[in-house]
């Protein structure tokens, strides 16, 4: 837990990790690292230091499973299209087993139309349990992603020490200040030592 052993740790195995990471077998992650990789300041240094947050490069390495949630819409779609036509068609079919007005075909046809009926609804319920549980395995897979990111992230972030861009541009302020102090000082001595 000592955050300076583990930026030393993280200095000394830096190449390997960054090999690593670069030969992922994940083309995003390995792209997220590559983009990463060019905000580190200088990873000779001991602690290597950073100008951004990895989580805004590696949360675009999380995969889209947009194909499970398409294909959750479509069961949903299909279970209700195929419920409706077949109550259409059952109606259909019953008002015809009715039109004759004998009772027995009556009962016939409405036995029939509460079948049909029942089945086609058996089938709706059945395409929206597929679909709870293709939106129950998307956001599982999601859930576990995001995690192992957000791991990811956290390690990148306790093995490195952040800079902000802020902090870069008051220290290259003081230097600049440093530099044109020391630039008026050589002036000064230059006129002097020309003067004489």
């Amino acid at each position: 837990d000592n955050p300076i052993a583990q930026r030393e740790s993280f200095s000394e195995q830096f190449p390997q990790i960054s090999a690593a990471m670069a030969k992922d077998d994940s083309v995003q992650l390995a792209r997220a690292w590559n983009e990463y990789h060019e905000t580190i300041i200088d990873e000779t240094q001991n602690p290597i230091r950073n100008t951004a947050r990895p989580l805004t490069f590696f949360a675009r390495a999380v995969p889209n499973l947009q194909f499970l949630a398409f294909w959750s819409n479509v069961f949903v779609g299909l279970g209700l299209v195929l419920t409706f036509v077949g109550i259409v068609v059952a109606l259909n079919t019953a008002a015809e087993g009715m039109h004759g007005g004998d009772v027995s075909h009556t009962q016939s046809a409405l036995t029939d139309l509460l079948k049909v009926a029942s089945a086609k609804f058996f089938a709706s319920i059945g395409a929206l349990l597929a679909s709870l549980l293709l939106r129950m395995v998307e956001f599982s897979f999601q859930n576990r992603i995001r995690r192992l990111v957000g791991d990811l992230c956290d390690l990148l972030e306790r093995g490195l020490l952040y800079v902000s861009p802020q902090l870069l541009a008051v220290q290259q302020l003081e230097e600049l200040k440093r530099q044109s102090a020391q630039m008026e000082r050589f002036n000064s001595d230059l006129a002097i030592t020309i003067g004489e």
